[in-house]
């Protein structure tokens, strides 16, 4: 090793990996995304959506389950970008899933619509949780590669 690096440069083998949290957390949010998407997608093919603010609702519920699967599995990798914008796009997939499971609980039962709407708020702890861990791991990278 040369002279202008220093002992604290050094990238040990253990800190490129992923943490337990951010796996925790990736995986909690990839499987909070597909039941959202299933539960958009109930709707959409066992009745019929008259509103135009069901379909508005019912559409920004898949897309947001379906990018929530993608920053879910980002966020496994440790990526803090993915940890970032997870916590935003999870804040919004709380909103749209509760509001979605109230409203389908009230107008008719829908297991899937609750279940979904449970599975969201454990999410919006834990992924923002992952941001310090993410942080140390695009750390260690950064080192590793500069």
């Amino acid at each position: 090793m040369s002279d202008e690096f220093s002992d604290a440069d050094e990238v040990d083998a253990a800190d490129l990996k992923p943490s337990p949290m951010l796996m925790i957390g990736g995986m909690w949010l990839m499987m909070t995304g597909l039941f959202n998407v299933a539960s958009g997608l109930q709707p959409l093919t066992l009745a019929t959506v008259g509103a135009w603010w069901l379909w508005v609702l019912l559409l920004s519920l898949i897309f947001f389950g379906g990018l929530a699967v993608v920053m879910g599995g980002m966020l496994t990798q440790g990526r803090l970008w993915a940890s970032l914008l997870a916590t935003a796009v999870t804040g919004l997939l709380a909103l749209i899933s509760c509001s979605w499971g109230v409203y389908m609980n009230l107008a008719g039962c829908s297991p899937l619509a609750l279940i979904s709407a449970v599975l969201t708020l454990p999410a919006l702890a834990l992924v923002p949780a992952t941001i310090p861990a993410a942080k140390r791991l695009t750390e260690a990278r950064n080192k590793l590669f500069a």
